[in-house]
């Protein structure tokens, strides 16, 4: 059974700004390495997922009732035994894109299976908490909480309004032309055609 939006803002009220500036500060991270222009939509989500993670790592390190699990290549936040939460990139609908292995299905499915961890018990809801990018991919367009069921999201909660806060600078290459040739070339047109 999955908890419902009220539930949920109920119990993650107390790490949603720490969550919300980790994704802020890992997209800021990112935007800042020149290196970004030669990157593909893969490998920008990697890099952001895993800034995502440390920068979680370091603000919620002393938050009661929060636990760390890696399974396989996978990370989970898993939340006063009530949420189980990953990271994600999401699309414009607010879906993650992700290969359908049985983890992953299992996931957005709601089922725990391959997911249970031995030593805690089964969190009742998965969730996801990530970002999606504008139109041009320039920046992000918002931080949301997702709850996934199969195709669709059962509810998603949007936690800042916060955009970038440090402006893009990509250098432009110019060339100076003179703008006498040009005048020049209309000149002559002219003077043929008076002729």
């Amino acid at each position: 059974m999955t908890l419902s939006l009220n539930e949920a803002k109920r119990i993650l009220d107390p790490i949603l700004p720490k969550l919300s500036k980790s994704i802020n500060a890992a997209i800021n991270d990112y935007k800042r390495n020149i290196l970004r222009l030669e990157y593909s939509r893969r490998t920008r989500a990697s890099i952001i997922n895993d800034l995502m993670w440390r920068y979680a790592q370091e603000a919620l390190i002393d938050a009661p009732g929060i636990f760390w699990r890696r399974k396989g290549n996978s990370h989970y936040l898993i939340i006063e035994d009530k949420f189980k939460l990953k990271f994600k990139m999401l699309t414009k609908n607010l879906r993650s894109m992700n290969i359908p292995t049985q983890q992953a299905l299992d996931f957005v499915y709601q089922e725990n299976g391959q997911l249970d961890f031995p030593d805690k018990p089964a969190p009742v809801t998965n969730i996801l908490a990530g970002y999606k990018w504008n139109d041009l991919q320039t920046d992000h367009d918002g931080v949301y909480i997702v709850c996934p069921f199969g195709t669709q999201n059962l509810w998603a909660l949007e936690i800042t309004q916060e955009k970038s806060k440090e402006a893009e600078i990509v250098p432009i290459p110019t060339t100076e032309r003179k703008r006498v040739a040009v005048r020049k070339v209309e000149e002559d047109v002219k003077n043929k055609e008076s002729k």
